[in-house]
Formats: C-alpha cells, structure tokens, sequence
C-alpha cells in the first residue's frame, strides 16, 4: 500500500489536546500524516538516500509506503527527545544518541520538498531558540527589551545585580522531560546573593524585572495574530504567566504600532508560527520577553476561549490533487504510543492503496 500525505505533523503526542484539535480542524482536503520520533524504528523504519536526488523514505510495519512528494505543509510541533531503552545496557547510550541525530538529519533532509510550507523550518527554529539572538532582533525592530545576563560567573552576578532596581531569573530552557525539575520565572531578592556561590554549577538567566500591569501570549501564524493579556494584579504569581492560568486573562487586540513589530521580528526570524511572550510597563510601552518558535497553545485555548488551533489548521490545510480519494473508512485517534499506527485522522478519510 501506498499513502500520499499532503500534510505532515512531525510531533510526538504528550500535548494530545492541542494536536487533536489541529488535526480536526484541518479541511477535507487534507490529508495528513503523524511522524512521531517515538516511533522510529518501532512501528515505522526510515531511509535518508543521499545519491542524485536527496530524499526520505518511510515505510510502516504492516508494510504501508509513505510518500512525501505531494507534501504542501509541514508543521515541526513539540518533539521530546526520547530516549531508548530497548537496548541491551552496554549499548543504550550509543544507539540512543545514534538515533537522536538521525532523528534530526531525517528531518533536516525533508526540508528538500520542493513545494512545502514549513511551520517553522528546522533551522530557523534552532537558530530563533538562541535567547540572545531574539532579543537582539527584537531591539532592532523597535522593542524595548530589558538587560539581561546569562553566566555561572559569580563576579559578573554581582554586578548586574547591585543596581538599584529590582530582577527576576528565570530557566534558559523550559525542558520538556517529566523527569527534569521546573523553575517558573521568581524574583532574585537579596537574601539570595549567598547562593551565587553555587553559581559555578549552573548558568542563571538573570534579568530586570518589569513592573508593569499586563503580561501578554501573543500566538502568531503567518499573517494572523492572537493575543491574550493577563493582569498582574488579579494573580496570585505575578512573576511568570504560566502559574494559575484561569486568573485575570481576557482575548484582547495589541497597539498597530506591536503588531507591526512583531510581524517584523518573525521576518527577521524566518518563523511562521511563534509564541511571543511581552509585558507592558506602568508607562504603557511593551517590553519583548521572548519568543518560542514551537510554543504550547492548547493552555492557552483552553483558558481564554481562543481557536489558535483552528488558526493553525487553516494554515496546514492543503489543496486535493486527483493521487488522493477520500473513499476509506475513518482512521480513529489512539490513545497511546504502542497504538498509533502514524497516519491519523480525527473524522476525517484517509486514502491509501
């Protein structure tokens, strides 16, 4: 059997929610396909060949063909990197780390589809995944951005943080391993600075805390933008958004001049989805905080009465080509890794041969 996708969701499937709703929303026409990292080796086997042409072949367990020649859109969601732990002990860590680049070498080389939109292109994620790298672009569009500092070195600390104004660090990464502890944006007091004795150990994100009323998730796709403000004052962690995200939101639509910089940030990045995170001051001028090319939006949906998955459906949503029928039964959504046969409808027909 053959199955031509004309949409494919590389993701693997611990943010359900938010995938399921994409894909249900997506438009008749589209055909898509669930390439899971999870999966590799397991329920699927793949081949980068790199001769005269530069391509990537799939193939299921029950012997199904993927392929990707009619591909119109791709959407890089939310990728773990799974360990695995099949392997004899002697060998696991190779194989693992074995696996992880091929991993991303296969998805690097599907950036070769000739006519596929990417949302977002690997390399442009990985280099917009730079804090530093956003920040400054963030600056040259015309956001006000506040100082910051990333070291182990205590010296340096201290001096940033003697100034006469308050600051809060933060994690350089928001890890997505169950496994790994999780530290929401706090604020440094002084009682800390004894800390910075252990600051060898780890690289800290120090930065200058804006005082201000709202913080706002800005979700953008493409040309279309969605933005949720959240009232400091009627939370009880006014210091990171993430903590309790029922209290003090509302769906809201940000100053033309925002708007205009922030479109110009995601150019300059090359993104064409991104969650971008700002605070406005007592002043009423924006601060840029950061902005994740792969940002979590089911939360967001799900406190605020949003559809960016509806948003995002649209955006994948592909074109029917005469290759593709819609007369096969309904694929259901598993529930687990061990059941996802990894080409997935919700409602929705999927054609194979």
């Amino acid at each position: 059997m053959i199955f031509y996708p004309s949409c494919l969701i590389i993701s693997d499937f611990d943010e359900a929610p938010g995938l399921r709703n994409v894909i249900s929303h997506l438009s008749d026409d589209t055909f898509p396909f669930v390439l899971s990292k999870a999966g590799l080796g397991y329920q699927y086997v793949a081949t980068i060949t790199e001769h005269e042409e530069y391509r990537v072949s799939l193939a299921l367990n029950d012997g199904t063909e993927i392929r990707m020649d009619h591909v119109q859109s791709v959407w890089l969601h939310y990728v773990v990197d799974h360990r695995y732990n099949k392997q004899p002990e002697h060998i696991k860590k190779y194989v693992s780390y074995e696996k992880i680049y091929f991993w991303k070498w296969m998805v690097n080389a599907l950036t070769f589809l000739p006519n596929a939109r990417w949302y977002n292109n690997p390399e442009a994620m990985d280099i917009a995944e730079h804090k530093t790298h956003q920040r400054r672009m963030a600056r040259d569009v015309g956001f006000c951005v506040p100082q910051s500092i990333i070291t182990c070195d205590r010296s340096d600390a201290e001096q940033f943080l003697a100034e006469d104004k308050q600051f809060i660090f933060k994690m350089l990464y928001t890890w997505m391993d169950k496994d790994i502890f999780f530290e929401p944006t706090r604020l440094f007091t002084k009682d800390m600075l004894p800390l910075l004795d252990s600051l060898y150990l780890c690289p800290v994100y120090f930065q200058e805390y804006i005082d201000g009323p709202y913080d706002y998730r800005v979700t953008v796709v493409d040309d279309a933008m969605i933005a949720v403000r959240y009232d400091t004052q009627k939370r009880d962690y006014p210091f990171d958004m993430r903590i309790n995200i029922y209290q003090g939101q509302e769906q809201c639509v940000l100053p033309e001049a925002v708007q205009q910089n922030i479109h110009a940030l995601m150019k300059r990045l090359g993104l064409r989805y991104g969650a971008i995170d700002l605070r406005e001051d007592k002043n009423g001028e924006f601060y840029f905080l950061e902005v994740n090319p792969s940002g979590s939006f089911s939360w967001v949906d799900k406190s605020s009465g949003t559809n960016i998955a509806k948003t995002i459906a649209k955006a994948l949503s592909c074109t029917k080509h005469d290759y593709q029928k819609d007369s096969v039964p309904h694929a259901k959504f598993f529930n687990s890794f061990e059941d996802i046969p990894f080409a997935v409808r919700v409602e929705k027909p999927v054609w194979s041969v």
